[in-house]
């Protein structure tokens, strides 16, 4: 069996060639720029390509899924009642507490001039970009 190797420019311009060489039996390389990007072959060998596949993938994916999703429910299951059993009560309250704090003193800056509260800002602007870049200078 032969391979002949064409351009796609010459394999539009001499089709019925091409399809003629592929029924005698021999595959056609065809490119585009210089590369490949499709092969033309026998149907016989298509036919048994394609029976070859068949065979060799399984119809579906056998992984045990019903074992794994219930595995997976589980440790979810598992993972939520610790979440609400150990800190349920213990974050409410503490959710109430921060809430309380910044209603009275009117919010995080409360009582700061705009001043310096762009001040502060600035500050703390620097003092991220001195952590994470300093050390490229």
């Amino acid at each position: 069996m032969a391979t002949t190797v064409i351009s796609s420019d010459q394999a539009r311009a001499r089709w019925r060639e091409v399809l003629d060489t592929a029924v005698a039996g021999n595959n056609v390389v065809i490119e585009r720029y210089g590369k490949p990007v499709a092969v033309l072959v026998p149907y016989e060998d298509y036919a048994l390509i394609s029976n070859l596949r068949a065979k060799v993938r399984e119809p579906q994916a056998d992984y045990q899924i019903d074992e794994r999703e219930a595995l997976k429910a589980e440790l979810i299951a598992q993972i939520k009642a610790e979440l609400l059993a150990e800190s349920c009560e213990t974050w409410v309250a503490n959710w109430q507490q921060l809430r309380q704090q910044v209603a009275e003193r009117g919010g995080l800056m409360a009582g700061l001039s705009k001043e310096d509260i762009v001040a502060r800002l600035r500050q703390t602007r620097a003092e991220i970009f001195a952590a994470e870049y300093d050390h490229l200078y």
